[in-house]
């Protein structure tokens, strides 16, 4: 996916990919991470968590998953515990989040991604805790409102489903949005989180 260079970024560029509803920066990640493991965008690894083993498994095409499991193996010391190792997915994908969170912060002069934010965005409350100390001001607000917005439109629509749906009724979209809202997209691991991967 394009890199964006802060001198040239605009809400052009990322809108195409944003999905509506949806924590901008996890859309933007999941994207990151779909490509680090699907397309080999990432050829060497030595360490891997959980989520993103079982993710190689059962999505990268077989030959590449056989090379990276290949050198999996080589690494791994035998009869080794090495659950507390930092996986080589979730370094790559906390530096693009560190990147795509300067991106925000540039992206919010812009107009035009203002209102699509206000209108149609959301923003997880982990991706909201790490933008908040870079804004002041109108922008602060924004993000505020927004994630204010977003809980409400969540606790209404788990309301209307408790009132409305049958038992044993499933709503998996509105149920991945408020985990989403609540931790982050799936497989997005955070220091400080309990592990790389505690985000499910």
């Amino acid at each position: 996916m394009q890199r964006f260079k802060s001198k040239e970024i605009g809400y052009r560029d990322v809108a195409p990919i944003l999905e509506r509803e949806a924590c901008v920066l996890c859309s933007l990640l999941k994207r990151f991470q779909s490509s680090c493991v699907l397309s080999g965008k990432i050829v060497r690894v030595d360490r891997l968590c959980s989520f993103h083993i079982w993710a190689v498994a059962g999505g990268a095409e077989s030959d590449r998953a056989a090379r990276l499991f290949t050198q999996l193996l080589d690494a791994r010391e035998l009869g080794e515990e090495n659950e507390s190792e930092r996986c080589d997915i979730c370094e790559r994908i906390m530096q693009e989040e560190s990147l795509r969170c300067q991106d925000f912060v540039q992206l919010l002069e812009d107009d035009e991604f203002r209102n699509w934010l206000v209108g149609q965005g959301a923003l997880c409350l982990p991706h909201a805790a790490r933008l908040l100390p870079r804004l002041s001001g109108p922008d602060r607000q924004l993000v505020l409102a927004l994630l204010r917005k977003t809980r409400e439109r969540l606790r209404d629509a788990l309301g209307a489903m408790l009132t409305e749906a049958g038992a044993g009724q499933r709503a998996p979209v509105l149920l991945s949005r408020v985990a989403e809202f609540l931790k982050g997209r799936r497989g997005l691991g955070r220091p400080g989180s309990g592990g790389r991967n505690q985000s499910s």
